[in-house]
């Protein structure tokens, strides 16, 4: 019998916003004949305080030969599944991700798994080719009750798209804004997708994710092992998981005996929120309502820009989704005057709008 060693790599990977994953790749050779199996991983980011501490291992991988890679899915992410694989198979890459009839049939198996770095939201695949009988893998973590957007279908399929990345043969890359970086941030993006730090930026990023998937330079990574075309990307990379709040109804009427505006402000109807985004919805409702003389205002405050003429600032609303509350402004002098309302969600993002109401206050009577 010839001589039989294990040889085992470890990558531990964190950079900013990201906690240190273990990943294990493994290469084992049997009398001089070399048989590899890599495993690689993609962990998730959370702690602001992290430090880059990586080991890069270079793989040993071999291309997929053919045209096509089979896969089965054995997962509850179907939905995660299907954009990802759609992802890839449109991006220009000459090789394709086809479903097999069975799981026997497969060259690539897709399952659920407690086998992966950090719970939901995190996953382990072999890298490149793996020969037959044996069979490629991509191990994600399911969770029944999913409260964050990590373990939704958003970040799962972010999630897939790396590992089949993986499965290509494709390493992790932590320059610049890729889907191939070793972490993302909370099923939003992958890491170097995310500059902004500021508190505006990140409220801007509740409820959306990289719809985008692949970025330019992971397809051209993949172009260059198995040839093809960089198609071109979506040119908004992001999209919406919720629809921004509908603009709220408003009036402006002048009230001659008190001799101020009298304005009654409809709110608007509630959101319907996933639940894996319900734990990031942790603000009250709330509006903004803003008076300007002649031209109506266009803009609202930011947390960068609080100093917009704002005649009330974000209130917590008092009357109920679908009904009218009143406000009044004694402040209005003769002239012509509009009034802007906005409605703030849950998230604290302004929704569409502003709604617009305009009047004439009069000249107020000379005194007797």
């Amino acid at each position: 019998m010839g001589r039989r060693h294990r040889i085992t790599w470890v990558l531990v990977a964190a950079c900013a916003l990201a906690v240190a994953i273990p990943a294990i790749a493994t290469a084992t050779t049997t009398g001089g004949a070399a048989a590899a199996t890599v495993v690689d991983t993609f962990a998730p980011a959370s702690s602001p305080a992290a430090r880059v501490i990586a080991f890069k291992p270079r793989y040993g991988f071999q291309r997929w030969p053919g045209r096509t890679i089979t896969y089965w899915d054995a997962s509850r992410e179907r939905i995660a599944v299907m954009r990802a694989v759609a992802a890839w198979n449109r991006s220009g890459l000459r090789i394709k991700f086809v479903r097999a009839r069975s799981a026997r049939a497969a060259q690539l198996i897709i399952r659920n798994s407690r086998d992966v770095p950090n719970g939901c939201g995190t996953g382990i695949a072999t890298v490149g080719y793996v020969a037959s009988p044996r069979k490629a893998i991509i191990n994600i973590l399911s969770d029944p009750t999913p409260d964050k957007q990590a373990c939704g279908w958003p970040g799962q399929t972010l999630v897939v798209a790396h590992e089949l990345g993986h499965v290509l043969g494709l390493g992790h890359v932590e320059r610049g804004c890729r889907l191939m970086n070793s972490s993302f941030v909370e099923g939003i993006a992958p890491m170097g997708c995310v500059t902004d730090n500021s508190e505006d930026a990140y409220i801007d990023r509740k409820a959306t994710w990289r719809c985008r998937i692949l970025e330019p330079a992971d397809v051209r990574a993949a172009v260059r092992l198995y040839g093809g075309v960089v198609r071109p990307v979506r040119v908004n990379p992001n999209c919406n998981l919720v629809a921004p709040l509908a603009a709220p109804t408003l009036t402006a009427v002048w009230n001659p005996v008190d001799l101020r505006v009298d304005l009654t402000i409809q709110h608007p109807a509630s959101q319907t929120i996933a639940p894996f985004l319900r734990t990031r919805a942790d603000r009250e409702e709330r509006f903004e309502l803003h008076r300007s003389q002649n031209t109506c205002a266009t803009e609202h405050s930011t947390r960068e820009n609080p100093f917009l003429p704002t005649l009330v600032p974000p209130t917590t609303w008092t009357a109920p989704p679908g009904s009218t509350q009143a406000e009044s402004d004694a402040g209005a002098g003769p002239g012509t005057w509009c009034y802007s309302a906005w409605a703030v969600d849950t998230f604290g993002k302004f929704g569409r709008g502003p709604a617009t109401a305009t009047l004439v206050v009069p000249e107020s009577p000379p005194a007797a």
